[in-house]
């Protein structure tokens, strides 16, 4: 069920991967589809795969093994004692002795079943079973970390490219209101009712708006070529949605949950400490003898 699980979860991840995106995209579903198609959190995953099978590994230490064995012989020649001779009764009596028979089988078959449990001793088992859970759950906070990190950089990126966005898009507001003042500019200058200077300044304000105006219009290009780098993603026809701040204040965790006790890094840190603990004891109990029964 577990491994029908995971191949289900990968074959969803793939389809969102493989998937295009076009049109808005919000920050939530951004950090949807970072989750869902960053290598590394994928890679972080089958870690924690591989930490569950080694978990039921190491428990396996705690049941009897089983195994089975047979063996088959076959002689090409048979060996066969041969004796050929008198005993003595007395001084006048010799009994003849004639003796020819087969050591053994031609074919020899063998077979049967050995059952072990071993004798816990020194608790190294127990140690070495906890230390495999304990590795899981470092991993986990390991993963919690990276989706922090790579969320915090999604967020920056985020905010830079609706930051750029909105700044190309009031310059092109601004472009169109200045071609109006230019356009209001010359006709007067054409009437007489103002200086051909006016008109110029007017043009020049109008070329330094299309230069600031392409300028941010390439600074948002970047920072989205970023950000579907980030994301995984291949079309570049996305455009921001607006993400008010009260929104963001309600998404923030609140002070104790924020606290650098829950913060998964500093939990990582912990764990890998008590993980050492375990692993020491575990070579304390591998000094003892085995035994068997």
């Amino acid at each position: 069920m577990r491994y029908g699980k995971i191949i289900a979860g990968g074959f969803v991840l793939l389809i969102m991967s493989l998937r295009p995106f076009a049109g808005p995209l919000t920050l939530p579903h951004a950090q949807e589809l970072l989750f869902a198609n960053n290598d590394e959190l994928h890679i972080c995953d089958l870690r924690r795969q591989k930490a569950d099978i080694h978990i039921v590994t190491v428990q396996s230490a705690w049941f009897p093994t089983a195994s089975l064995f047979a063996s088959y012989r076959s002689r090409s020649e048979q060996s066969r004692l041969n004796l050929r001779g008198e005993i003595p009764l007395n001084d006048s009596v010799l009994v003849p002795l004639s003796i020819n028979t087969g050591l053994a089988d031609d074919d020899r078959i063998a077979g049967g079943l050995e059952v072990r449990w071993p004798l816990f001793l020194g608790l190294s088992r127990h140690h070495q079973v906890r230390e495999a859970a304990i590795a899981k759950r470092i991993i986990d906070r390991e993963y919690e970390a990276l989706q922090n990190r790579l969320s915090y950089e999604l967020g920056l990126l985020y905010f830079e490219w609706w930051f750029a966005h909105e700044t190309a898009r009031s310059h092109k507001k601004l472009i169109r209101h200045l071609g109006e003042h230019v356009a209001r500019a010359k006709d007067l200058h054409q009437s007489g009712l103002r200086s051909r200077s006016k008109a110029l300044e007017a043009s020049a304000k109008l070329e330094a708006a299309n230069v600031d105006f392409v300028l941010a219009d390439y600074a948002a290009d970047s920072v989205k070529l970023e950000l579907l780098k980030l994301l995984n993603l291949s079309d570049t026809s996305i455009t921001p949605t607006p993400y008010p701040a009260n929104t963001l204040t309600i998404r923030m965790p609140h002070t104790d949950t924020a606290a650098p006790a829950n913060r998964p890094e500093i939990a990582a840190y912990d764990l890998r400490r008590r993980r050492l603990r375990h692993a020491e004891k575990t070579l304390v109990g591998l000094r003892l003898p085995s035994v068997f029964f």
